[in-house]
Order: C-alpha cells, then sequence, then structure tokens
C-alpha cells in the first residue's frame, strides 16, 4: 500500500501534478548550477583580462626598452662624431 503511494506520488509529480516538490528540487538545482556556471564563466573572462593586460604591459615596457637603447645608440654615435671632429680639428 505504501509502495502504491509513493508509486502514485512519482507518477503525479511526473505528469506535473500534485506538490511537485521533486519538480521544484531540480529547477532549484538548474538554476543553482546556472548561477555557478556564470560565476565561473565571469571568473574566467576576469583571468583572460588579466593575463591579456599582463601582455599588454610586457609589449610595452619592451617598447620602452628598446627606445632607450636607440636613444643610447644615438648618443654614442653623437659622441663619437664630436671626437672624430675634435681629432680632426687638432
Amino acid at each position: 500500500m505504501v509502495l502504491l503511494a509513493i508509486l502514485d506520488a512519482d507518477w503525479r509529480d511526473h505528469r506535473g501534478e500534485g506538490g511537485g516538490k521533486r519538480r521544484e528540487e531540480k529547477r532549484r538545482e538548474r538554476e543553482k548550477k546556472r548561477r555557478e556556471e556564470k560565476r565561473e564563466e565571469k571568473r574566467e573572462e576576469k583571468r583572460r583580462e588579466e593575463r591579456e593586460e599582463k601582455r599588454e604591459e610586457k609589449r610595452r615596457e619592451e617598447k620602452r626598452r628598446e627606445k632607450r637603447r636607440e636613444e643610447k645608440r644615438r648618443e654614442e654615435k653623437r659622441e663619437e662624431k664630436r671626437r672624430e671632429e675634435k681629432r680632426s680639428e687638432e
């Protein structure tokens, strides 16, 4: 008899009749899972953005270094030119 009541309740729940505890429970589980997936997507997006920002910063830093090196080379060339001019004057 108890088994019949359980089966009947399951059947009604399956058909959408009755209290629908199980259905409501499943819905809550799906919503919870969806919220967690959204949170995880946001975290992953944030990580991607941070990695991209780090790459950009490294690239900018490398450009600055290259600019400094180039400026040093130019300065050395100017110095060398001055020395040469000085030698030629003497």
